[in-house]
């Protein structure tokens, strides 16, 4: 993940992503929902960079096993 397209305002990048981020922030106070599934939910972030971002922060692959079949015993 391009760390300027998080914290940076470069003309390349969304200006109002700091704002995003504390408009979700302020919604996600009070709730039981992670913070990577309100950035979702409301369009902030795409789904490939939020898994690059959580991958690079927790050093863990991500796995997605949402195609994956369950074999039948």
């Amino acid at each position: 993940m391009n760390k300027e397209a998080v914290g940076g305002s470069t003309p390349r990048t969304r200006p109002s992503l700091h704002a995003d981020l504390n408009q979700v922030l302020l919604e996600q106070r009070g709730k039981r929902i992670h913070l990577g599934e309100l950035l979702l939910q409301n369009n902030k972030i795409a789904k490939i960079d939020l898994i690059s971002a959580l991958t690079e922060v927790s050093d863990i692959p991500y796995l997605d096993f949402a195609f994956k079949s369950i074999p039948q015993l």
